[in-house]
């Protein structure tokens, strides 16, 4: 792995794609602590605690970032380090925890047309491709066991949405040839073949298995964190970027164009507020009270794996 590394970071370096310094760094950070590791500490500052709060991400420009919160007795920093095409990204915000008044946070869903269209495309062409196979064959079992077997990983797989509705693609495909077709009944090349019932009825529950899928593909998880500063304006924005329409100027934002959840933003939600509000009204007792928080917990984990 880290002769495969050396001969990347080489090429790199070859090729002018970002600079040889950054290129010798985990572009990620993972498993380093923005203070004291990431950015100098400053006079008698104390890290509190940290968060793997989201991954962000711009599929059509090869970016991802993975997004930290920390929190110390002085500041409250957001760090987001990643990768685009042309190399190491880099995104930061950190603000006097004095200067902070609130906090908003939600985490929902949101539709997204684009996944819509090509998620639809891509079932359709895996649809067409294994069509194809069964009205060539015309096989009824291998179809049925296509049919069925394709539906399989919708219920088993945990999200890999994408790969559930090409999936469904297959079972769609499949029983679409035989529902249609109906070869060893009435002929591939029957003008009026007939449909067997018990094949019309899988062809429903494909029908509707594969429209699941693809509303699920369609839903992309979101996050908006948005710690506010005294004076009313924000002061750490986490939200995904929105281009500019005829009807809405654009929204910059991270820059980013998804904004997504990720292992602790549950967590960051919950204590954030709190630890900032324990902060700046009990000082030192309140810095004490979150650090002696973070460690139990630390130890919760890792008596958990």
């Amino acid at each position: 792995m880290s002769n495969n590394s050396s001969i990347i970071e080489f090429m790199k370096n070859r090729m002018g794609i970002d600079e040889p310094e950054e290129n010798a760094t985990d572009t990620y950070e993972r498993g380093r602590k923005i203070v004291p590791e990431c950015i100098k500490t400053n006079d008698n500052e104390i890290p509190v605690k940290q968060y793997n709060l989201c991954t962000m991400q711009t599929k059509i420009k090869f970016m991802r970032a993975e997004g930290r919160l920390q929190v110390t007795n002085q500041r409250v920093i957001f760090r987001a380090t990643g990768r685009s095409l042309r190399g190491r990204t880099t995104l930061q915000h950190h603000f006097n925890i004095n200067d902070i008044s609130g906090l908003e946070a939600r985490k929902d869903y949101r539709f997204a047309p684009w996944s819509l269209i090509l998620g639809g495309l891509a079932a359709l062409a895996v649809a067409a491709i294994f069509a194809g196979i069964c009205l060539n064959e015309q096989s009824t079992s291998l179809a049925v066991l296509l049919g069925i077997g394709g539906l399989v990983p919708f219920f088993v797989l945990r999200k890999k949405f994408f790969l559930k509705l090409l999936s469904c693609g297959v079972s769609y495909g499949s029983l679409a040839a035989l529902t249609f077709a109906g070869f060893g009944y009435s002929g591939y090349y029957s003008r009026y073949p007939s449909v067997n019932p018990g094949h019309l009825v899988l062809f429903i529950i494909s029908i509707i298995v594969t429209i699941a899928a693809l509303l699920l593909f369609a839903f992309k998880p979101n996050l908006v964190f948005n710690v506010k500063m005294k004076s009313g304006t924000g002061a750490i924005d986490i939200a995904r970027a929105h281009p500019a329409s005829p009807f809405k100027q654009g929204e910059e934002h991270t820059g980013f164009e998804e904004v997504l959840p990720w292992e602790d933003t549950e967590l960051a939600i919950r204590e954030v507020g709190a630890i900032i509000h324990d902060i700046q009204m009990l000082g030192k007792l309140g810095v004490d009270k979150w650090i002696n928080e973070a460690a139990e917990q630390e130890r919760q984990r890792q008596k958990i794996h």
